[in-house]
């Protein structure tokens, strides 16, 4: 038995530095892109074998998820921009992806809490924290090839560590604080290591990790203990994030092109021309519906813009991607899932304030990183959802690394 619970916590501390290293794995080992096509089938199969489980909340969470497949099969039916059955299927698990994982995180998290050592996950992170700040603090005086030469912002060369782009290393310290947040009792505990994550967030000199750095304070340091945290708290992050990205704004405003920009009028365009159900399954604004390249783009210019063999642009934002393939409808029912999916996290962590931190992190950066990257339909869109799953136990008290 002994054996057993360690072979499982070895299990998820695997897993665990799986995901924050996930896409300096995928530079040298291909197959890691399939690691959360992985999770979602993994988690998938969990949720039909264990199907008595599932309760009223969760039923009307996958309700909603077959009512917006359902408008985007429709429309693929009637309108006819994506007649590929492949693609329409992928699309459908790239669609799946977060709400799947999700659910499965709602449904069996009591039962993973004995076999999560969150001791071992704080040694993790206090390892890879510390070669993540080793690293950045030469790189910020010397080139040492980690660093995006060709971008610098504010002055500053962004920092990316061995992750092929800084936005990966954005999302996996992004994911760390949320499962520190998570563990640690009290938020004085190991603030040196707080402050490194947020430093290493800052010198990825992303827009949304600025932002996310703002959230983090508001709402683990200024929220009131054993009170819910207002809105206010994230009205005002937002705000002086916004401000930081004006700079951006201002600079897709002088381009005479943006994808990213064309994506959002595309999208909006859409969404009034197929008004309430949009352009269906595998049409619009994912990879899938550029590898397969939807009929879309010819009508609407895009194909002049961005051809098929530079696909990966296409999927540069999530919101574009719900808005033109499931129209207002599905925007809709989709923002009531993910109202149900904040609703329910908050409830299973109500004894603890702390986890409370945690649920507010994640969905907070899910809205922040929803305007400039597709985050639930991209590799992040399975292990997001995980977060939660670490931060179900609390660390032992007087811990030898508590200085930190």
């Amino acid at each position: 038995m002994y054996i057993y619970i360690k072979v499982k916590e070895l299990i998820f501390d695997l897993l665990f530095l799986l995901i924050i290293t996930n896409q300096i794995l995928c530079r040298f080992f291909p197959f890691m892109n399939f690691l959360d096509e992985l999770i979602f089938f993994f988690c998938l199969c969990s949720i039909f074998v264990y199907s008595r489980q599932i309760n009223k909340n969760i039923l009307l969470i996958l309700f909603c998820l077959v009512v917006i497949l359902l408008c985007g099969i429709i429309s693929n039916a009637i309108i006819g921009y994506q007649e590929n059955i492949i693609a329409i299927f992928k699309d459908i698990i790239l669609f799946l992806k977060f709400p799947i994982t999700f659910i499965c995180v709602l449904i069996f998290h009591k039962n993973l809490v004995n076999h999560i050592n969150v001791n071992h996950i704080l040694y993790l992170i206090i390892i890879y924290v510390q070669i993540l700040f080793f690293f950045a603090i030469i790189s910020f005086f010397k080139d040492i090839g980690m660093s995006q030469n060709y971008d610098i912002r504010y002055g500053i060369i962004p920092y990316q560590f061995l992750y092929s782009h800084p936005t990966f290393l954005a999302y996996a310290l992004v994911f760390i604080s949320i499962v520190l947040v998570g563990i640690i009792p009290n938020k004085r505990d190991y603030f040196i290591l707080q402050l490194q994550i947020l430093v290493l967030l800052f010198l990825t000199m992303r827009n949304k990790a600025f932002a996310y750095i703002f959230m983090y304070y508001f709402i683990v340091y200024l929220s009131p203990r054993n009170k819910d945290i207002s809105p206010i708290y994230i009205i005002l992050a937002s705000i002086i994030a916004t401000i930081f990205s004006l700079e951006k704004i201002y600079l897709y405003s002088t381009f005479t092109w943006s994808p990213r920009a064309q994506m959002y009028s595309t999208a909006l365009d859409i969404a009034k021309s197929f008004f309430p159900f949009g352009s269906g399954c595998g049409s619009f604004g994912s990879s899938i519906s550029g590898e397969y390249y939807s009929f879309i783009y010819y009508l609407y210019g895009i194909n002049e813009k961005i051809p098929q063999d530079s696909y990966e642009t296409l999927s540069d934002s999530q919101l574009p991607y719900y808005l033109g393939q499931f129209g207002m409808f599905g925007v809709c029912l989709y923002l009531l899932v993910i109202i149900l999916f904040f609703k329910y996290s908050k409830s299973i962590f109500l004894y603890s304030y702390n986890k409370y931190k945690s649920v507010y992190l994640m969905f907070a950066y899910i809205a922040i990183a929803s305007l400039v990257e597709s985050i639930l339909t991209n590799e992040s869109g399975s292990t997001i959802a995980l977060s939660l799953i670490f931060c179900e136990k609390n660390l032992i008290k007087h811990n030898k690394l508590s200085y930190l």
